[in-house]
């Protein structure tokens, strides 16, 4: 018997973004509450057990790969598939040996190397260049989410992902809500008023954070990291800070929320005519505040309602009156 075989994936398009992803390199595999960041695998070892000298038992060939793949295939002294078995070897004595010739077949641990976006510049400007010409889709949001597999921390592609699953979002409110307009833009506003007054809820649409799980509620995380990492990258504009907000108050961080748009606030000159918008936008943060700790008490109802008058007076859209006049009430 002996051990062989070496694997290399090459560098293809077709291969690169479509190829096996793996916990990337220096990330822990220990459990944890964070999401482990994975990377297309580049190269990897593959041990196997080959049996040699089979022709002088009639086989065809003079050599095979050892496979255990049938439940009854008979069991081979000192070899067996899959990975070394572990399980009880921590209670054994500390000077006991085991005396068992183990060969395992399989990966080999720690033999893993991934791609990394310098080697395959070329791959990577041409998928970029692709994506930039599709609309919001499921092979728009694929494409975008293995690039970031490459480089997590590209402004570009976090700020298109980002904006891309914040309308997902929305879009889930739409479809929850039964909300519908002719026009594509006043009806997702409306649907950011529907998550404003979501949250203020139990909100059991936002409290499913399992992967897999929600395809609401991983818009919305996936929405705020990339979001956030395009603000860090220098591609921080007016709407992406306040759709962070408001993503932030639907997460019901409140605080988080309401720092943002106060700096946004402070950034508008006095006649800009964004100011009513951003002013609602505090009033909705206070308010949910307020909704989530009880506190009906607190100074910031009296605040929020002011905020709401000032940008309902300000407002110039309808939707936006709606929104303002919502908050007052509220």
């Amino acid at each position: 018997m002996r051990e062989t075989a070496r694997g290399v994936i090459g560098l293809l398009m077709a291969v690169l973004l479509t190829t096996v992803a793996e916990v990337a390199a220096k990330e822990d595999r220990v459990a944890r509450g964070a999401i482990r960041r994975y990377a297309p695998v580049r190269e990897v070892v593959v041990r196997v057990i080959v049996i040699t000298g089979l022709r002088q038992h009639r086989y065809p060939t003079d050599e095979a790969v050892l496979d255990e793949a049938l439940p009854d295939a008979p069991a081979i002294p000192g070899a067996r598939g899959g990975y070394a078995h572990e399980i009880g070897r921590a209670f054994q004595r500390p000077d006991e040996r085991s005396t068992e010739t183990e060969l395992a077949s399989g990966l080999v641990p720690g033999s893993a190397r991934w791609w990394e976006r310098a080697q395959a510049a070329d791959v990577y400007a041409a998928t970029l260049q692709r994506v930039r010409g599709l609309s919001l889709s499921p092979e728009r949001t694929v494409l975008l989410t293995r690039l970031l597999r490459l480089d997590p921390g590209d402004p570009e592609v976090n700020e298109m992902l980002g904006q891309d699953l914040y309308t997902v979002f929305l879009r889930e409110g739409l479809s929850r809500s039964g909300i519908s307009s002719r026009d594509e833009e006043t009806t997702l506003r409306l649907a950011e008023l529907y998550w404003n007054l979501q949250a203020l809820t139990w909100r059991q649409e936002l409290a499913e954070v399992a992967v897999g799980h929600s395809s609401t509620a991983e818009a919305l995380y996936g929405a705020l990291r990339a979001l956030e990492l395009a603000g860090r990258g220098g591609r921080e504009t007016f709407e992406i800070t306040r759709q962070l907000g408001a993503l932030s108050r639907w997460n019901n961080d409140a605080s988080t929320a309401l720092a943002a748009h106060e700096a946004l606030l402070a950034r508008l000159a006095p006649d800009d005519p964004r100011r009513g918008q951003v002013l609602a936008e505090m009033a909705w943060d206070r308010i949910q505040w307020v909704a989530w700790y009880r506190r009906y008490d607190h100074p910031w109802v009296a605040q929020a309602r002011r905020e709401a008058t000032e940008a309902q007076a300000l407002a110039r859209d309808p939707v936006d009156r709606l929104i303002a006049a919502q908050a007052m009430i509220s």
